[in-house]
């Protein structure tokens, strides 16, 4: 899906996975407050999910011929990313 965009709709895809990743790293920080990594950082980790669940998906056969599909498949990859990050500092921090 993404290796068969043109140039234009690729900056879009990147514009709009990156404002709602900062709008939900913003969201995520006020809510997880010292757990978090920041508003930025919650940013880059959910953007990176994003991108790594829909790569993920890609590798193992699935071809995401849906915009509705690509958007489900990312976001289970930007949580489950964000889950482990945080899970993983929490771990980190306390032991």
């Amino acid at each position: 899906m993404i290796w068969n965009l043109t140039g234009g709709w690729l900056f879009m895809v990147i514009a709009v996975v990156a404002m709602f990743s900062y709008l939900l790293g913003y969201f995520l920080d006020k809510i997880m407050m010292t757990d978090g990594f920041g508003v930025l950082g919650n940013m880059t980790v959910i953007a990176a999910g994003f991108v790594g669940g829909l790569y993920t998906y890609n590798v193992l056969g699935h071809l995401v011929s849906d915009l509705r599909e690509g958007v489900v498949v990312g976001l289970v990859g930007a949580f489950a990313t964000l889950t482990v990050a945080a899970l993983g500092r929490a771990f980190v921090i306390r032991f």
